[in-house]
């Protein structure tokens, strides 16, 4: 059966990329969640997405920030103030009880040790996660450092790209990276696309699902997970 990853988590109910979002999420019936890591100033990583925060009192690059100050912000949404979660207390909460798709944001060398580092203690639970990336040589500095972690190509088309123009280029950039499967947007997905990344060894994923009328094509044409950014409205189709 096709997997439904909950995209940030269950963002309808709380803030993206918390734990809170995270617990619903599972709570829900998703079969696991995409977050984004980068790396505060002193190279801890933490579940954020953007490179500038948006907290009650902070607008400046994460990066800029220590763990030790990151931990001091919070996001106030409808009157609840959420905090940054650190990666270590995402993968202490649910590696291995969940699917966790992890986003590594960062293009820094540094991000790829130090997310290694953290992944190392729950190898044996890596069968239930995957790193995706934009960036080929992400891709392959986990290969290196965590052989046997599922690594994903993430690719978004420019606009003046046909769609075989964007198709000949993340299998190129796909092969390059060593990658285990590809993520498509749903409008690049058909059956004859699918079987071109089959035949050179990817599998694929979607992203961007967020109209259950697509659902039954994308399966039929053999995709094997999904993401959403409304869980909910799939919870009686899959």
């Amino acid at each position: 059966m096709i997997k439904m990853i909950a995209h940030r988590g269950d963002a309808t109910i709380a803030k993206e990329n918390t734990l809170e979002a995270f617990e619903n999420a599972v709570n829900t019936g998703a079969d696991g969640f995409e977050f984004d890591v980068r790396l505060t100033a002193d190279n801890i990583p933490v579940v954020y997405h953007n490179m500038m925060l948006t907290t009650d009192t902070e607008n400046g690059f994460v990066d800029d920030y220590t763990f030790e100050q990151i931990q001091q912000l919070h996001m106030t949404v409808d009157g609840v103030a959420y905090r940054i979660p650190s990666f270590d207390q995402v993968l202490d909460a649910f590696c291995g009880k969940t699917y966790l798709e992890i986003h590594v944001q960062d293009y820094k060398p540094e991000s790829i040790e130090m997310v290694a580092r953290c992944l190392q203690p729950y190898k044996q639970n890596w069968d239930m996660c995957e790193i995706t990336s934009y960036d080929a040589a992400i891709l392959l500095g986990f290969q290196t450092l965590c052989p046997g972690l599922r690594r994903d190509f993430l690719f978004r088309p420019a606009t003046w790209m046909t769609d075989e123009m964007a198709i000949r280029l993340i299998l190129e950039k796909a092969m390059l990276a060593h990658a285990d499967n590809v993520h498509l947007f749903v409008e690049q997905v058909t059956p004859q696309t699918i079987r071109r990344f089959e035949n050179a060894g990817f599998g694929v994923h979607t992203g961007g699902l967020n109209d259950t009328t697509t659902l039954e094509s994308i399966t039929n044409a053999g995709v094997t997970m999904f993401s959403t950014d409304n869980i909910h409205l799939f919870l009686d189709k899959n």
